[in-house]
């Protein structure tokens, strides 16, 4: 009877562990894909949080890549059995109980980014072959340029009008911007000679995509103000005649057939300046004051995805600098006066607000704690939201390709399920 339960006992033992060999890579991959996919997301997207709050007190960033996870998948079982001596016949009853486990130990790998690679990661700039493919994800186009260049027109003055009007000519949909096949240091803004919204301006006013379109139409069709709107900007080039193509070259290239116009672009540790000084593209707000500025961009008639405006004062509000951008875009000529008003409009413009406070901040994107503080992006901020998500890919694009780095950090971690 012994040598019977024995048989039993090893030969349910086998079975459960054929069974759940069978099944254990379905089980792992079912599992474990989707938590670690989420732990490297928010891991990630924290640590671009992370960066920018560096930025801001004047610490160099750090990035800790994480270069491999291997997940290692382990099934013990036990089985118990013996005979009861319960039943009509003494020793004919038998029991036997077991115990199964599958136990997950990943590997993880990580990677601390430093010397060449770390300076190829946040000195090199961004190409204009890069900074193309970024455009046709449809971030807002303003904030892109504005991150992405330090020079773009040859009187520096007339960045931010320029800026201004390539973004109203793009949401009238006037104009693609692209890169050359084969030169990645060639960009190139392509005027369709209208605006796709065509003569027909009623239904602009219905979302508030389009109330930011119909302040800048005015009473003109989309299709005379796109016109005027692409002079305005080869004046601004300088460029003579007009051509329906105005190219961008980065160190000297050139295009058969086009004039390019060169320009200096940005590198990452350029982006994340823009959180030094507090009056940047990045501001620090409270959670009050998040909300203040939300609600106050919100009502306005012109306001767009694009960023905030953070009036430094109480003599405007956010609606009337919204109006004032658009007539300045469409309707006032090119002008040193009018080309230093874009540029003060511009150091009232947040792109992305980081909320600081002295508790953790409810319904974030993304937030951490840091030195007592916490810091986030609030989940109803949808231009924040859209442009943190922007500046991640800056930063990703921005290094020179390189071969994987040799990790140098291993982690093991425990655990089971």
């Amino acid at each position: 009877m012994r040598n019977l339960f024995a048989w039993l006992a090893a030969s349910s033992l086998l079975l459960v562990l054929a069974g759940c060999g069978a099944n254990i890579g379905e089980y792992a991959i079912s599992t474990n894909r989707i938590p670690y996919n989420e732990a490297i997301n928010t891991t990630s997207t924290q640590q671009m949080l992370l960066n920018v709050v560096r930025a801001r007190d004047g610490h160099p960033p750090t990035f800790l890549t994480l270069y491999e996870v291997t997940g290692t998948n382990t099934v013990e079982a036990t089985i118990n059995g013996g005979p009861t001596g319960l039943g009509s016949i003494a020793g004919a009853v038998g029991a036997i109980t077991g115990t199964a486990r599958i136990a997950d130990s990943p590997t993880t790998k990580y990677t601390n980014l430093s010397g060449a690679d770390l300076v190829k990661q946040v000195s090199y700039p961004i190409t204009l072959g890069s900074f193309a493919r970024l455009q046709t994800v449809a971030y807002p186009l303003s904030p892109m340029f504005n991150w992405g260049f330090i020079r773009l027109t040859p009187n520096f003055i007339d960045h931010y009008r320029a800026v201004d009007t390539i973004s109203a000519l793009d949401d009238l949909g006037a104009i693609t911007v692209d890169t050359v096949v084969g030169n990645e240091q060639i960009l190139v803004i392509d005027f369709h000679g209208h605006g796709n919204f065509g003569i027909d301006t009623a239904h602009l006013a219905q979302d508030s995509y389009g109330r930011g379109v119909s302040c800048v139409t005015g009473s003109k069709s989309p299709d005379a103000t796109a016109r005027q709107l692409w002079k305005n900007l080869l004046q601004l080039f300088n460029v003579k005649g007009s051509p329906n193509k105005l190219a961008l070259s980065q160190s000297g290239a050139k295009v058969k057939g086009l004039v390019s116009q060169p320009v200096v672009t940005a590198a990452a540790n350029f982006s994340l300046r823009g959180a030094e000084d507090g009056e940047g593209l990045i501001r620090f707000v409270s959670l009050e004051k998040a909300r203040a500025v939300i609600e106050a961009n919100r009502s306005s008639g012109c306001a767009k995805d694009d960023f905030y405006y953070i009036p430094q004062n109480d003599s405007q509000t956010a609606d009337q600098m919204w109006s004032k951008q658009a007539n300045l875009v469409a309707n006032e000529p090119n002008s040193r006066r009018n080309s230093l008003a874009h540029r003060q409009l511009s150091f009232e413009r947040a792109a992305i607000l980081v909320v600081e406070s002295r508790e953790p901040i409810q319904d974030t994107f993304v937030s951490i704690e840091r030195e007592g503080k916490w810091y986030g992006i609030l989940n109803k901020d949808k231009t924040s939201r859209l442009n943190f998500t922007n500046l991640s890919h800056l930063l990703t694009v921005q290094g020179s390709p390189s071969p994987p780095p040799t990790p140098t950090t291993t982690a093991i971690i425990p655990g089971g399920k």
